[in-house]
């Protein structure tokens, strides 16, 4: 018994896979949805890796800079990453202000007992300079940990962008 497929049906099975990609392509590249590029540990090493993920424009820039912290904290989609940040921590606020970054977070940060890969003033850094390398408006980030600046001169002074420390 042999199937015999027509011109017709062809059409219709191109017309699908044509359908899919221009629509794949829309909602990948439209500008409801921005590229942004994670940092994250690479398994057993303390070299980075980087994740590419499309998030929704939000209204502010502020709102934007909130979603890709939350997306940091929620971890990496790859087997091989390891996280940057504990999972209980929360945003509390996020203020913006002539290139400067106020970026507020739980105390869960330094209350977790899980032993980030690249300990916390690494991990501080690396999660400053992942939002700086995202939003290039912004030139310095000043971390606080339920409102209250963590010791050591890195978070006294703020933390610039640091390029190599991304590779």
């Amino acid at each position: 018994m042999s199937v015999k497929i027509n011109k017709f049906q062809i059409f219709i099975g191109c017309g699908f896979v044509l359908l899919f990609f221009l629509s794949l392509g829309l909602y990948l590249f439209s500008e409801d949805n921005v590229r942004r590029v994670l940092f994250f540990p690479k398994q057993n090493s303390k070299k980075l890796v980087s994740e590419v993920r499309y998030l929704p424009r939000m209204e502010t820039e502020e709102e934007d800079i909130q979603l890709l912290v939350e997306e940091i904290i929620l971890g990496p989609s790859r087997e091989n990453h390891e996280i940057l940040l504990p999972k209980g921590v929360n945003v509390e606020s996020v203020m913006l202000r002539d290139g400067v970054l106020y970026l507020d977070l739980s105390e869960a940060i330094v209350l977790n007992e899980i032993k980030l890969r690249l300990g916390f003033e690494g991990s501080i850094k690396v999660l400053s300079n992942t939002v700086m390398f995202n939003f290039r408006d912004i030139k310095k980030v000043f971390i606080f940990i339920n409102g209250e600046i963590p010791k050591g001169k890195t978070f006294l002074k703020g933390i610039t962008f640091n390029s190599s420390l991304l590779q």
